[in-house]
Protein backbone atom coordinates (compact mmCIF):
# COMPACT_ATOMS: atom_id res chain seq x y z
CA UNK A 1 0.00 0.00 0.00
CA UNK A 2 2.83 2.39 0.56
CA UNK A 3 4.28 1.66 -2.54
CA UNK A 4 1.37 2.09 -4.49
CA UNK A 5 0.62 5.63 -2.86
CA UNK A 6 4.26 6.62 -3.65
CA UNK A 7 4.07 5.93 -7.13
CA UNK A 8 0.75 7.56 -7.14
CA UNK A 9 2.70 10.62 -6.09
CA UNK A 10 4.92 10.25 -8.44
CA UNK A 11 2.61 10.44 -10.67
CA UNK A 12 1.08 13.22 -9.63
CA UNK A 13 4.10 14.84 -10.10
CA UNK A 14 5.29 14.17 -13.20
CA UNK A 15 1.80 15.42 -14.28
CA UNK A 16 2.58 18.64 -12.84
CA UNK A 17 5.92 18.65 -14.20
CA UNK A 18 4.56 17.83 -17.98
CA UNK A 19 1.19 20.28 -17.75
CA UNK A 20 4.06 23.35 -16.37
CA UNK A 21 5.74 22.10 -19.87
CA UNK A 22 3.18 22.29 -21.77
CA UNK A 23 1.96 25.58 -20.45
CA UNK A 24 5.83 27.29 -21.49
CA UNK A 25 5.36 25.90 -24.54
CA UNK A 26 1.62 26.77 -25.66
CA UNK A 27 2.32 30.82 -24.34
CA UNK A 28 6.44 30.35 -25.52
CA UNK A 29 6.74 28.02 -28.10
CA UNK A 30 8.87 24.67 -27.61
CA UNK A 31 12.27 26.37 -27.47
CA UNK A 32 11.55 27.76 -24.16
CA UNK A 33 11.22 24.19 -22.70
CA UNK A 34 14.28 23.52 -20.42
CA UNK A 35 13.96 21.94 -17.51
CA UNK A 36 15.06 25.11 -16.15
CA UNK A 37 12.13 26.70 -16.85
CA UNK A 38 9.84 23.84 -16.09
CA UNK A 39 11.33 23.34 -12.14
CA UNK A 40 11.07 27.32 -12.50
CA UNK A 41 6.88 26.99 -13.09
CA UNK A 42 6.74 24.25 -10.76
CA UNK A 43 8.48 25.63 -7.73
CA UNK A 44 10.67 22.81 -7.40
CA UNK A 45 14.87 22.10 -7.56
CA UNK A 46 16.18 21.67 -11.53
CA UNK A 47 17.53 18.10 -10.21
CA UNK A 48 14.61 17.01 -8.81
CA UNK A 49 12.73 16.87 -12.12
CA UNK A 50 15.41 14.18 -12.74
CA UNK A 51 12.55 11.94 -10.41
CA UNK A 52 10.52 12.31 -12.71
CA UNK A 53 11.32 12.60 -16.08
CA UNK A 54 15.02 11.21 -17.58
CA UNK A 55 16.19 13.67 -20.00
CA UNK A 56 14.41 16.36 -22.19
CA UNK A 57 13.51 13.94 -24.86
CA UNK A 58 11.05 11.87 -22.17
CA UNK A 59 9.68 15.42 -21.06
CA UNK A 60 8.94 16.36 -24.98
CA UNK A 61 7.34 12.54 -25.24
CA UNK A 62 5.02 12.84 -22.11
CA UNK A 63 4.02 16.31 -23.56
CA UNK A 64 3.34 15.42 -26.60
CA UNK A 65 1.49 12.41 -25.56
CA UNK A 66 -0.70 14.52 -22.63
CA UNK A 67 -1.21 17.17 -25.65
CA UNK A 68 -2.79 13.80 -28.29
CA UNK A 69 -4.81 12.61 -24.82
CA UNK A 70 -6.73 15.59 -25.00
CA UNK A 71 -8.60 14.92 -28.44
CA UNK A 72 -11.78 14.31 -27.97
CA UNK A 73 -13.11 10.30 -29.00
CA UNK A 74 -16.56 9.02 -27.68
CA UNK A 75 -16.95 5.84 -26.40
CA UNK A 76 -19.89 5.08 -28.77
CA UNK A 77 -18.80 6.39 -32.27
CA UNK A 78 -21.29 7.95 -35.04
CA UNK A 79 -22.36 6.03 -37.65
CA UNK A 80 -20.57 5.58 -40.53
CA UNK A 81 -16.77 5.47 -41.72
CA UNK A 82 -17.61 9.47 -42.99
CA UNK A 83 -18.79 10.66 -40.00
CA UNK A 84 -15.94 9.05 -37.55
CA UNK A 85 -12.67 9.82 -40.13
CA UNK A 86 -14.21 13.41 -40.01
CA UNK A 87 -15.23 13.46 -36.27
CA UNK A 88 -11.52 11.63 -35.69
CA UNK A 89 -9.89 14.96 -38.12
CA UNK A 90 -11.49 17.47 -36.56
CA UNK A 91 -10.46 16.24 -32.78
CA UNK A 92 -6.78 15.97 -34.07
CA UNK A 93 -6.67 19.67 -35.47
CA UNK A 94 -8.45 21.19 -32.72
CA UNK A 95 -5.58 19.62 -30.50
CA UNK A 96 -2.68 20.38 -32.84
CA UNK A 97 -4.88 24.05 -32.61
CA UNK A 98 -4.22 24.26 -29.26
CA UNK A 99 -0.59 23.14 -29.10
CA UNK A 100 1.22 24.89 -32.13
CA UNK A 101 4.57 23.11 -30.65
CA UNK A 102 3.04 19.64 -31.19
CA UNK A 103 3.53 19.55 -35.19
CA UNK A 104 7.09 19.35 -34.34
CA UNK A 105 6.69 16.87 -31.84
CA UNK A 106 5.07 14.36 -34.26
CA UNK A 107 7.22 12.18 -36.57
CA UNK A 108 5.10 10.02 -39.20
CA UNK A 109 8.62 8.23 -39.98
CA UNK A 110 9.93 7.87 -36.56
CA UNK A 111 6.54 7.28 -34.37
CA UNK A 112 6.87 6.78 -30.64
CA UNK A 113 4.52 4.55 -29.41
CA UNK A 114 2.43 6.61 -27.29
CA UNK A 115 -0.60 5.24 -25.39
CA UNK A 116 -3.28 8.14 -27.22
CA UNK A 117 -1.50 8.08 -30.44
CA UNK A 118 -2.12 4.54 -30.86
CA UNK A 119 -5.58 5.27 -29.02
CA UNK A 120 -6.17 7.27 -32.19
CA UNK A 121 -4.69 5.26 -34.67
CA UNK A 122 -6.71 2.65 -34.17
CA UNK A 123 -9.85 4.74 -33.71
CA UNK A 124 -8.79 5.91 -37.73
CA UNK A 125 -8.32 2.40 -38.27
CA UNK A 126 -11.76 0.85 -37.09
CA UNK A 127 -13.31 3.77 -39.04
CA UNK A 128 -11.66 3.15 -42.62
CA UNK A 129 -12.12 -0.45 -41.65
CA UNK A 130 -15.81 -0.18 -41.67
CA UNK A 131 -15.98 0.98 -45.50
CA UNK A 132 -14.37 -2.10 -46.54
CA UNK A 133 -10.42 -1.00 -47.01
CA UNK A 134 -7.95 -3.40 -46.63
CA UNK A 135 -5.35 -3.06 -44.06
CA UNK A 136 -2.83 -1.84 -46.01
CA UNK A 137 -5.10 1.08 -47.93
CA UNK A 138 -6.24 1.86 -44.52
CA UNK A 139 -3.02 2.41 -43.09
CA UNK A 140 -2.36 4.58 -46.13
CA UNK A 141 -5.47 6.99 -45.86
CA UNK A 142 -4.53 7.47 -41.82
CA UNK A 143 -1.03 8.68 -42.71
CA UNK A 144 -2.44 10.19 -45.61
CA UNK A 145 -4.84 11.87 -43.36
CA UNK A 146 -2.44 12.68 -40.17
CA UNK A 147 0.03 13.70 -42.67
CA UNK A 148 -2.50 16.69 -43.78
CA UNK A 149 -3.88 17.89 -40.60
CA UNK A 150 0.24 18.22 -39.40
CA UNK A 151 0.94 19.56 -42.58
CA UNK A 152 -1.28 22.26 -41.49
CA UNK A 153 -0.59 22.74 -37.89
CA UNK A 154 3.10 23.49 -38.91
CA UNK A 155 1.85 26.53 -40.69
CA UNK A 156 -0.14 27.60 -37.78
CA UNK A 157 2.86 27.29 -35.54
CA UNK A 158 4.96 29.59 -38.37
CA UNK A 159 1.34 31.72 -38.56
CA UNK A 160 1.83 32.19 -34.29
CA UNK A 161 5.69 33.10 -34.73
CA UNK A 162 5.39 35.35 -37.29
CA UNK A 163 2.75 37.35 -35.21
CA UNK A 164 4.66 37.99 -31.92
CA UNK A 165 7.85 39.29 -34.67
CA UNK A 166 5.81 41.39 -36.67
CA UNK A 167 2.90 42.33 -34.29
CA UNK A 168 0.36 41.88 -37.21
CA UNK A 169 -2.64 39.17 -36.70
CA UNK A 170 -3.03 37.28 -40.54
CA UNK A 171 -5.67 39.35 -41.41
CA UNK A 172 -3.68 43.05 -41.31
CA UNK A 173 -0.51 41.31 -42.79
CA UNK A 174 -2.74 40.13 -45.90
CA UNK A 175 -4.40 43.85 -45.97
CA UNK A 176 -0.92 45.25 -46.20
CA UNK A 177 0.49 42.69 -48.41
CA UNK A 178 -2.73 43.24 -51.36
CA UNK A 179 -1.06 46.37 -52.94
CA UNK A 180 1.76 43.58 -53.76
CA UNK A 181 -0.45 40.97 -54.89
CA UNK A 182 -2.22 44.12 -57.12
CA UNK A 183 1.23 45.10 -58.58
CA UNK A 184 1.66 41.46 -59.40
CA UNK A 185 -1.50 41.38 -61.62
CA UNK A 186 -3.60 39.39 -58.83
CA UNK A 187 -7.30 41.29 -59.21
CA UNK A 188 -9.35 38.69 -57.17
CA UNK A 189 -10.37 38.82 -53.62
CA UNK A 190 -7.87 37.75 -51.01
CA UNK A 191 -9.68 36.52 -48.37
CA UNK A 192 -8.15 36.90 -44.69
CA UNK A 193 -9.54 34.97 -41.66
CA UNK A 194 -9.13 32.03 -40.91
CA UNK A 195 -11.74 29.36 -42.77
CA UNK A 196 -11.60 27.09 -39.51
Amino acid sequence: ARTAKRTAARDVLRDRVVDAAIAIADAEGLAAVSLRAVAAKVGAPVMSLYRHVASKDELFRLMTDAALGEGELPESPPKGWRARVELAVRAEWRVFRRHPWLSRLVNLTRPQPLPHAARYADWMFGALESMGASAPARMRMHVLLHAFVQGLAVNVEAEAEAAGETGLSEDEFMRDQMRAFEALGYGGEVIVGNPA
